[in-house]
């Protein structure tokens, strides 16, 4: 289930597809430089969005929820910005980091 959104709300529940679905499945940060190539394998929440970057949240007993971020430039993430906010979410308590890269 979807929880917190900023402007438009997204499809939910998403379920294990799109962006989101990949980064939970493969238990890692998945960065989209241009949603565009993703073709029909990406879950349009806003038709605006030209990039994403989304990192599974995981506790002691797996993942639980995914961070989702997404922009209207494309290429506005990269793998800098996902070991940043890899980072943080470790610190911030929600969550520890990536299983695999």
């Amino acid at each position: 289930m979807l929880g917190c959104c900023r402007d438009r709300p997204a499809c939910s529940p998403i379920g294990l597809h799109g962006v989101c679905g990949r980064g939970v499945l493969e238990d890692r940060a998945v960065v989209v430089e241009d949603v565009t190539d993703l073709g029909e394998a990406y879950v349009a929440c806003d038709p605006l969005d030209r990039s994403e970057v989304v990192l599974p949240l995981r506790d002691a007993r797996g993942v639980w929820g995914v961070l989702d971020l997404d922009s209207r430039s494309i290429g506005a993430f990269d793998r800098t910005d996902a070991d940043a906010l890899e980072g943080l979410i470790e610190r911030s308590g929600i969550g520890r980091p990536s299983a695999v890269g």
